[in-house]
């Protein structure tokens, strides 16, 4: 089994010729993807800062629309209030005539 044993000795001296040459092009694959990670965590920070600065002018916008609906809630109420207060005293004007 000499040619078996050479056979042998040659794949083994071969393979970590053959492991440094793919852990090389491993480590660049891998540079590539952090680069493109980096990249991607950028473009999502940025994406983010917008989103919290469109968020905080929603908040802004939200808390506008919900002061005009609790004044025009207000002034509706106000309206029904007088306009009871109205109808009230017509009725009670009305009672007093009757008498």
């Amino acid at each position: 089994g000499a040619g078996g044993g050479k056979m042998f000795s040659r794949s083994h001296s071969q393979g970590p010729g053959v492991s440094t040459a793919l852990s090389h092009s491993r480590c660049e694959v891998l540079a590539d993807e952090a680069q493109q990670l980096i990249q991607e965590r950028d473009r999502l920070r940025a994406a983010l800062q917008a989103s919290e600065l469109s968020a905080q002018e929603h908040k802004a916008a939200t808390a506008r629309v919900q002061q005009a609906r609790d004044l025009k809630t207000w002034e509706l109420g106000a309206a029904k209030d007088a306009e009871l207060r109205a109808d009230l005293a017509a009725r009670r004007r009305g009672a007093e005539a009757d008498e």
